[in-house]
């Protein structure tokens, strides 16, 4: 690898470091408690959306997204019509 190949892989690796996965379909567990695919998060390490405050149960698929290493954000609750 010559050095601007190597410069252009450095830039790629840094330019991954701030992109964030896509939102994610998830199901609450509970009120405190959602279920991410195999992972479960408590109550601590998610925030949610305002308006959804109070008005989320056990069963009620969420879309959630990922904002950082810690924490994820219930960004919408999800009903079929």
């Amino acid at each position: 690898m010559n050095g601007y190949e190597k410069i252009i892989d450095l830039m790629r690796q840094q330019g991954a470091v701030r992109n964030l996965p896509a939102p994610r379909l998830a199901e609450m567990a509970g009120v405190a408690e959602c279920d991410v695919g195999n992972m479960k998060l408590e109550r601590e390490d998610f925030l949610v959306a305002e308006h959804l405050k109070g008005n989320l149960m056990e069963g009620d698929t969420v879309l959630i997204q990922r904002v950082s290493e810690e924490k994820y954000a219930i960004i919408e609750k999800l009903v079929e019509l």
